[in-house]
């Protein structure tokens, strides 16, 4: 037989092998898990100055992408979440004061994940989230953590973690839906003052001073301006307590995760709300300035076998934290009416044009303000005294040496106040909030949160 004949033969035999041979397919991946995890009071050097405050976050930042100048919407709790969940941002979804619903426009995490099939589920612990607002649109289950007497004299974080692995490990169990994707939106609250001692953890154990973890927040508000220098670490102490206590509910949120199976194709989220100031430009507490020690928060995206852990040192929003989850789960894309866009291309190395990226955040509670960050500027806008404010973030985290004479014609600085000015001025932002009819609070819950500082 010829040479050319034999290879002929050698390719049929070949082939005709490879048809006995059963196609190899890629396994299919397991059932989507995603986890948004927002701790309240907690702000980026809350937990990242003092890694030994918050070793397993930490650890899991170690193992994820770390966004270290990530940005809240809002330096207070119902604004701030409501921008996690719907991508908007407080101008856009209305929720500006106590009393404010979420805009009706505005589509939920848990409204498009329920949308595509997911299993959707909530557990929070503040009444300002609870499940009579509207955050609780689109979730199957949404609850809040059971307390006697008020949440900020409370212990909540042990049973925010239990319900939520409850719920996930019913879910894929052998009578659940073991197959069905889930969205789970977990809130810890433990951080905000009243801040608790918690011995196990304890930092404060050397104080003899005259305040305690009982203290009402009426009492030390009026004691702030005398507080010593020992009754403010000791009140840092505490606080610290509670950012290690929590720090240990989500080390055990993982191991139950884990347990359940929900690592295998798990898409976990973690950051802040806001931070708390403890002096820093002459304040204490949070809810209505706009500096790095209230709008600074933690952000980790952590996604086993997708996202390669890493430090991302360019500026993002928690409201682009949505559209990167369906853009990373790559699902369907979300409607125009978003104030954020998906930093996904950023993690995997797209950097171009990021830097003129600049994240917005607003107060009008209060106080009016706007500020944006174009790095590596800061500048803020106070709508009242008409005063501007421009910090260099990079050099001065503490905002301590403000630089508006200086930089009054820096090209980055002109163009955050072009967009603090375009910001102010849409019309077509800032309608919803004016037609939706105020959340109703019984009499004990409006007390207790006009002692917290609350204006109802």
């Amino acid at each position: 037989m010829r040479r050319s004949g034999l290879l002929v033969f050698a390719a049929v035999i070949l082939i005709l092998g490879l048809l006995t041979v059963p196609l190899l397919v890629k396994p299919a991946r397991g059932p989507k898990t995603v986890v948004v995890v927002v701790l309240d009071t907690v702000g980026f050097s809350g937990v990242f100055s003092k890694p030994e405050q918050a070793p397993f976050l930490a650890q899991l930042a170690g193992d994820s992408a770390q966004f270290t100048n990530a940005f809240s919407t809002a330096p207070w709790t119902k604004p701030s979440i409501a921008s996690v969940l719907t991508a908007s941002l407080p101008a856009s979804h209305g929720v500006q004061h106590p009393r404010s619903r979420l805009s009706g426009e505005a589509e939920t995490m848990a409204e498009y994940f329920s949308k595509h099939d997911f299993a959707t589920a909530g557990f929070v612990s503040h009444t300002f989230i609870g499940p009579k607002t509207d955050y609780r649109r689109g979730f199957q289950v949404y609850e809040q953590a059971r307390f006697g007497g008020h949440v900020h004299d409370a212990i909540t974080s042990a049973e925010v973690t239990t319900r939520g692995l409850e719920w996930l490990k019913k879910l894929r169990g052998p009578e659940g839906a073991a197959n069905r994707d889930a969205f789970l939106f977990l809130h810890y609250f433990d951080p905000h003052y009243n801040y608790k001692h918690h011995p196990a953890f304890s930092q404060t154990d050397w104080y003899k001073g005259s305040l305690s973890d009982s203290m009402q927040y009426r009492e030390f508000r009026e004691r702030s301006s005398t507080l010593s220098d020992d009754d403010l670490r000791y009140i840092r102490g505490l606080y610290g307590e509670e950012i290690r206590f929590t720090d240990r509910q989500l080390e055990k949120l993982y191991r139950g995760l884990a347990e359940a199976g929900a690592t295998k194709d798990l898409v976990l989220v973690v950051t802040g709300d806001h931070g708390e100031a403890f002096r820093e430009h002459k304040h204490m507490g949070h809810g209505y300035l706009l500096y790095n020690e209230l709008v600074h928060v933690p952000l980790l995206l952590h996604a086993p076998g997708r996202i390669a852990p890493q430090a991302v040192p360019y500026p993002v929003s928690t409201l682009e934290i949505f559209p990167t989850i369906v853009d990373l789960l790559a699902m369907p894309q979300l409607g125009s009416r978003l104030d954020g866009a998906s930093f996904l291309p950023l993690v995997e190395g797209e950097e171009a044009g990021w830097g003129d990226r600049m994240p917005l955040f607003e107060v009008e509670y209060h106080t009016r303000k706007v500020g944006v960050v174009h790095w590596p500027w800061k500048v803020i806008f106070d709508q009242d005294s008409s005063v501007w404010e421009v910090y260099n973030i990079e050099t001065d985290q503490a905002e301590a040496k403000e630089l508006e004479a200086s930089t009054r014609d820096v090209p980055a600085v002109v163009e955050a106040k072009e967009r603090i000015t375009r910001y102010i001025s849409q019309e077509s932002v800032v309608a919803p909030k004016a037609t939706l009819p105020p959340i109703e609070y019984s009499d004990k819950e409006i007390e207790k949160l006009k002692t917290l500082g609350y204006m109802m």
